[in-house]
């Protein structure tokens, strides 16, 4: 990889881990697009910086809850599909409660052909969590 290209992937990753983590009151929220959580490269950036978070929460500060807005995800990928699966294994290590919502029905399919619905706390409702 170039230094130009070294340069360019750095500050994309520095502008995801600034954008990534929204907070509306006390509630944290993630809002993601199928072009970072499908695509391999910022799917596992996405996902290292999720987990970095939740990890570097001061304990006094310590949200039980954090939801994933998928409202922008028409469809999931198999690379997508495991970066969920981490975040909501990190999360669950660290005793946060990563709710999935807005989930669109393509996605919603995947989850339950792959019973990956049993894994995740998932908002089928979409009441809105992260919308304020």
């Amino acid at each position: 990889m170039s230094d130009l290209s070294k340069s360019a992937t750095n500050a994309t990753s520095a502008q995801l881990a600034s954008t990534l983590v929204n907070i509306k009151g006390d509630q944290p929220w993630i809002s993601l697009s199928a072009d970072h959580l499908n695509d391999a490269e910022t799917a596992s950036e996405l996902s290292d910086h999720v987990t970095q978070w939740i990890e570097s929460r001061p304990s006094a500060d310590a949200t039980d809850l954090v939801a994933v807005d998928l409202a922008e995800v028409a469809w999931v990928s198999s690379v997508g599909l495991n970066e969920l699966i981490e975040m909501n294994r990190s999360a669950r290590k660290n005793g946060v409660r990563l709710v999935l919502t807005n989930v669109q029905t393509a996605v919603r399919e995947v989850l339950v052909l792959t019973r990956l619905e049993r894994m995740f706390n998932i908002d089928w409702e979409d009441a809105l969590i992260c919308k304020a």
